[in-house]
């Protein structure tokens, strides 16, 4: 379906515009991203391929990798992918430009990502390590990773950052 390279596997599916004109974006461990129109009619000769580019690129070789992983931001219509990398990238779909590299600071892949879509600076980065880091994306790169929780001894599967003024941050590994 995804069309990528046979050395390649799907590691992350989004859907884009779920409320209108319905898109689905699938990422592969080589970093590549595809966005396909029409993915979900019963006739599969009516998709189509909106767009395709490389998200990340130069991933860190890893014996337990996470492959591309990526956070879609519907409201300012920004893409954040990592993954086996040692950035998370922002890409502007609008203008299908890189915005922006944030250095993670770690040793290990970034497995799973979290935005705060209300005032669109807040970054949340699960890793492989265990850690959950928090960037704050409107500071410089040296500066932008504002904390790093070590709460977990391993993989960190998912992250979520919390709607409101709370704004908890939710992490869950594997057990």
């Amino acid at each position: 379906m995804n069309e990528n390279i046979k050395s390649s596997k799907i590691s992350t599916m989004e859907f884009v515009n779920p409320h209108d004109n319905t898109l689905l974006l699938y990422g592969s461990d080589d970093g590549a991203v595809r966005i396909w129109r029409n993915c979900l009619s019963e006739n599969s000769d009516s998709k189509e391929l909106v767009t395709a580019f490389q998200a990340i690129t130069e991933p860190i070789p890893l014996t337990k990798g996470s492959g591309l992983v990526i956070d879609w931001e519907q409201e300012s219509g920004r893409l954040l992918a990592s993954g086996d990398v040692r950035y998370i990238r922002v890409w502007d779909s609008v203008t299908e430009l890189k915005l922006q590299d944030i250095p993670t600071g770690a040793d290990s892949c970034v497995t799973s990502l979290a935005s705060d879509s209300d005032g669109r600076s807040l970054v949340i980065a699960g890793c492989g390590d265990g850690t959950v880091r928090l960037f704050d994306r409107r500071l410089a790169p040296t500066e932008c990773r504002v904390m790093t929780l070590r709460e977990h001894p391993r993989w960190v599967v998912k992250v979520h950052l919390q709607k409101g003024a709370e704004g908890k941050i939710v992490s869950a590994r594997y057990v």
